[in-house]
């Protein structure tokens, strides 16, 4: 077990825990929503192209790897999957302050993304564990509103911190609250007593997760264009405060 209630509690400290630390961890990714566009096209010189090949790595890193990162979880523990990925994303991060290049801050961006696969779907399934069964889904409506509540302050904050003293003081408070929601994690559930074989295959892609799959890809294609040009289009056409964009997204959604 890894730590799954069997009571009518939802709201226990360990759930929390988990809720705060996806709020910090995903309060510290959305401050560089705002940031990085500009960061490649304005500071690295970089072309359109490039700004959505920096954005898009994340993403792809992430979808590569998250296949895996599941049963592996399974195996070690959510906590495993929590920290590690919390310690990678943030010192990636981190170690953006510290790029000159466009390659540099892809591949940055890639191992951040191979981290973020960690920690959703470690904090998801955390969340699924620590939960009655009859009430899973009200504990992912907390967990969603949870991720989109950082969606409303973290761009806006990042934007802020970039007015005030630079790009670099955002890659370093992000960096930092990802490191900040490693400590929190560590109350995610650990290894199970009794874990289970290695998946085939065939149990990693299951076939019947193929066509929600492909609509939640569809979906997710548009999203990074969204993510990618966003802030440089209000730039553009003369809005003051184009982080703002994503407090008008995460309002809607």
């Amino acid at each position: 077990m890894h730590g799954r209630t069997d009571g009518d509690g939802l709201l226990s400290a360990r759930f929390l825990a988990v809720c705060t630390c996806a709020a910090l961890y995903f309060f510290g990714l959305n401050m560089t929503l705002p940031v990085l566009p500009p960061f490649v096209e304005d500071d690295l010189g970089g072309t359109k192209l490039q700004v959505g090949i920096a954005v898009s790595s994340f993403g792809i890193a992430a979808a590569f790897v998250r296949p895996f990162v599941g049963p592996l979880g399974d195996r070690r523990g959510r906590r495993f999957l929590v920290v590690g990925g919390t310690v990678l994303a943030g010192s990636a991060t981190l170690a953006t302050a510290l790029a000159e290049t466009i390659p540099a801050v892809v591949g940055l961006r890639a191992i951040g993304g191979l981290g973020e696969a960690a920690v959703f779907v470690g904090v998801a399934s955390s969340v699924q564990d620590l939960t009655p069964s009859h009430r899973r889904a009200e504990a992912a409506s907390y967990f969603s509103l949870t991720i989109y509540g950082t969606l409303l302050i973290g761009p806006v904050t990042g934007g802020w911190l970039r007015d005030q003293w630079g790009t670099d003081a955002v890659w370093i408070a992000a960096g930092a609250a990802a490191l900040a929601a490693a400590l929190v994690g560590l109350r995610s559930p650990g290894a199970p007593e009794t874990a289970p074989p290695p998946p085939t295959l065939k149990r990693l892609i299951h076939p019947a997760a193929l066509r929600p799959g492909l609509m939640l890809f569809s979906g997710l294609l548009g999203y990074i264009g969204f993510l990618a040009f966003a802030v440089i289009h209000a730039e553009e056409v003369g809005i003051a405060h184009p982080e703002r964009v994503f407090v008008v997204f995460a309002v809607v959604v």
